[in-house]
C-alpha cells in the first residue's frame, strides 16, 4: 500500500516539486521510482529446515546453507556448546541469534546474546560463540560477499 502512494506522488511529479514552483506536468515529470513486480523465489521456513539439517547428538557446531546469491548469502547455524575461534578473510556476517543464548566474543571483547540480538562480524575479526542452556542456540548468519564455506579460517586453539 505504501509503495503505491510513493508510486503515485512520484509519477504524478509531487515527489520532484520545489516549494513555490509551478506543479510539473505528470507527462513531462520523470518517475524516480521504478516498481517491478517479481514472484517471491526462495522462502525459507525455519522449523522445517531445522527438521531437515538436525543437528547430531554429537555435534557442537553446524552451519547449512539457507540460500544466496553473489553478493549475498544466509546460513543457519546451531551451537551446542562452543563454536570455536575463527574468522573470515573474505566476508562480513551478520548474527541474528533465533532461539536460545550464549557469549559472542569479538576479538577481546564478550557480549552476551539472547533470542532476538543482532551482530555485525567486520571481515578478519577474530570471533567465537559460546551457548547456554540444554537445547542448542539457532541464528541466522548473512553474509556479503557470499559465503561458499571455505572462508571459516579457525584459530590455533592454544592461544585461547
Amino acid at each position: 500500500m505504501i509503495i503505491a502512494v510513493v508510486a503515485a506522488l512520484a509519477v504524478s511529479g509531487f515527489a520532484s516539486e520545489k516549494p513555490g514552483a509551478p506543479p510539473a506536468s505528470p507527462a513531462a515529470a520523470p518517475s524516480p521510482v521504478s516498481i517491478t513486480s517479481k514472484p517471491v523465489e526462495r522462502v525459507l521456513s525455519l522449523d522445517s529446515f531445522l527438521t531437515a539439517h538436525a543437528l547430531t547428538s554429537t555435534q557442537q557446531f553446524r552451519s547449512d546453507p539457507g540460500f544466496g546469491g553473489e553478493k549475498s548469502s544466509l546460513n543457519v547455524a546451531q551451537v551446542r556448546g562452543n563454536l570455536r575461534r575463527h574468522f573470515h578473510a573474505k566476508t562480513e556476517e551478520t548474527v541474528l541469534l533465533i532461539r536460545g543464548s550464549g557469549t559472542m566474543t569479538l576479538d577481546d571483547k564478550s557480549v552476551e546474546m539472547k533470542a532476538g540480538d543482532a551482530v555485525q562480524i567486520p571481515m578478519g575479526v577474530i570471533h567465537s560463540f559460546q551457548s547456554k542452556g540444554t537445547e542448542p542456540a539457532v541464528a541466522v548468519s548473512f553474509f556479503a560477499p557470499s559465503f561458499d564455506g571455505s572462508d571459516r579460517i579457525y584459530v590455533n586453539e592454544g592461544k585461547d
